[in-house]
C-alpha cells in the first residue's frame, strides 16, 4: 500500500491568498519588475522597497513557498523561505537555486551575494530587524549557508 502525498485544501487556499495579496500589492504600486538598473554590483548597494517586493514576488512565485522574508546588508540579499513540505533534497536544492538565480538576474547582483535559506531561526528573527540585527543575521546566514 502506498501513501499519497496530498496537499490539504487549506494549504492550497493559503498559498493562493498570499500570492494574490502580493500580486495586488505590486499592481497597486505600479511597480515594474524589470528594475535591474536601480541596483549596482557594488558592496554598498541599497535595495528599495520596490526591489524587496520584487524579490518577494520571485520567491512567492514558486508553489512550494508559503512566505518569504528578505533583507539587504553589506551587499548581500538574504532570503529566508517558509515552505510547504519538501520531500527530497533534490527538490529543495532546485528551489534554492531557482530563487537565487531569479533574484540575482532581476536585481543585477551576483549569485554569491544572494543567500537563500530555509533556516527557521533566521526566518523568525528577520521580522522587523534594525541594522545591528541585520549584521548578526547576515553573519549567521553566511555561517549556515548550505
Amino acid at each position: 500500500m502506498t501513501k499519497h502525498n496530498k496537499v490539504p485544501i487549506f494549504v492550497i487556499f493559503v498559498r493562493f491568498l498570499i500570492k494574490t495579496i502580493c500580486l495586488h500589492h505590486l499592481a497597486t504600486q505600479n511597480l515594474v519588475l524589470n528594475i535591474s538598473s536601480c541596483v549596482g554590483k557594488n558592496s554598498g548597494m541599497y535595495l528599495s522597497t520596490a526591489e524587496i517586493d520584487t524579490a518577494t514576488y520571485i520567491a512567492l512565485s514558486n508553489d512550494n513557498v508559503l512566505s518569504a522574508r528578505i533583507f539587504e546588508h553589506d551587499g548581500y540579499v538574504v532570503i529566508a523561505l517558509l515552505t510547504g513540505p519538501i520531500f527530497s533534497q533534490t527538490e529543495r536544492i532546485a528551489l534554492k537555486n531557482s530563487v537565487q538565480a531569479d533574484v540575482s538576474d532581476r536585481l543585477d547582483v551576483s549569485l554569491e551575494q544572494v543567500i537563500v535559506t530555509f533556516d527557521m531561526e533566521l526566518y523568525r528573527a528577520m521580522d522587523e530587524v534594525d541594522d545591528l540585527d541585520k549584521q548578526k543575521l547576515l553573519a549567521m546566514a553566511l555561517e549556515r549557508c548550505d
